[in-house]
């Protein structure tokens, strides 16, 4: 069943490709996104058609389980269309893939909803591409976000409190990520058309919600949330980037103050932190959790529900920062040269206003 109707928030589940969290943790820093180094932001008017989330629920499965698959699609172009493909493809021994057509207007999105049956014992691929032929003419450097794989976890059929508590726990990483994105902030100063962002901040977190998971173990689910809290407290105080191009008018403005300006979206991913991306590490993420158990990892089924978990919530965490970018940020600035040589000057030390909430991270 194919359902195709107006997008709601959604949950990612999500497996980056070529990431690398999923093998045992570097031992030795190295340069993560371009945090070092100075990227531009792409052009405000250039025109996109994208995959924006992506859902598998459950997020961890058993062979014979009905996997739905969420979608949306948006179009950050400047026209509208009226027939546009997309597939899906699930991995493993499967039917043909599934494929239709939506309509979008500009600024617009949709939804795709769709099932599918485990089939077998091995982790599954669930790939969803929106104009697969390139049939829109959209430029090839676009086109990375044109296609997702998510990653479905498949585990044995283990009736232990601690496996069944896993399976049901699988999508709250993304239900957390998904909770704390509006009000994750970015903080930094701003210098011509250059963004500098020292770090992200979050006033609260929440991880405590995994207790309201229905059917789930109190300690493990407490154990859980703090894990994910801790990483994301870490990940968010150490994301740093250097962006030119975020305000494009503050580079020669005509006059002695540039008011309050929203930047150019650009990817999350311009930027992060070596320390943060470990911060959310498989093997990083089930060291926390087994601490915070304490004995209790000792029980029946215990060690692999860690296990699962941690791999489930860093899948999670590496495609839900490849999928989100950074916008909204409004800034302004004085203009100290205006009037002393030029018509025109460049804002110097720019400042964000800060507003609640942000909305910082899309």
């Amino acid at each position: 069943m194919i359902v195709v109707r107006l997008a709601l928030p959604l949950v990612v589940v999500l497996a980056g490709p070529g990431l690398g969290l999923d093998a045992p943790a570097a031992k030795t820093a190295g340069p993560v996104g371009n945090a070092a180094a100075r990227v531009n932001a792409p052009s405000p008017t250039a025109n996109r058609v994208r995959v924006a989330d992506l859902s598998l629920n459950p997020a961890i499965a058993i062979a014979g389980e009905k996997v739905t698959v969420r979608a949306k699609i948006v179009n950050e172009s400047d026209q509208s269309y009226s027939a546009i493909d997309w597939t899906l493809d699930v991995g493993g021994p499967k039917p043909a893939p599934v494929s239709g057509k939506i309509a979008l207007a500009t600024g617009g999105s949709e939804s795709i909803e769709t099932s599918f049956t485990v089939s077998g014992e091995q982790d599954v691929d669930v790939t969803l591409s929106v104009d697969p032929t390139g049939a829109l003419g959209e430029p090839m450097a676009q086109r990375a976000d044109n296609s997702v794989r998510a990653k479905l976890v498949v585990v044995p059929n283990a009736t232990d409190t601690y496996s069944m508590s896993a399976r049901k726990l699988g999508s709250f990483a993304n239900r957390y990520l998904e909770d704390a994105r509006p009000r994750t902030c970015v903080e930094g100063e701003v210098d011509a058309t250059t963004l500098v962002v020292k770090r992200l901040s979050i006033a609260a977190l929440r991880g405590n919600v995994a207790t309201t998971v229905p059917g789930v173990d109190a300690t493990l689910a407490t154990a859980f949330g703090k894990a994910l809290d801790e990483a994301y407290k870490t990940w968010t105080s150490q994301y740093t980037a250097t962006v030119a191009g975020a305000y494009p008018s503050f580079g020669a403005w005509p006059g002695p103050r540039a008011p309050a300006t929203p930047n150019v979206p650009f990817p999350l991913t311009a930027g992060g932190s070596y320390t943060g991306t470990q911060a959310w590490h498989v093997a990083t993420l089930e060291t926390s959790l087994k601490n915070k158990l304490g004995a209790a990892i000792a029980q029946p089924g215990a060690s692999a529900a860690v296990k699962n978990l941690a791999r489930a919530a860093s899948l999670q965490f590496t495609t839900w920062t490849s999928m989100r970018s950074i916008a909204n940020v409004v800034a302004s600035g004085e203009v100290p040269s205006f009037g002393q040589s030029a018509p025109t000057g460049a804002v110097r030390n720019g400042r964000i206003e800060k507003r609640e909430p942000c909305s910082h991270l899309l």
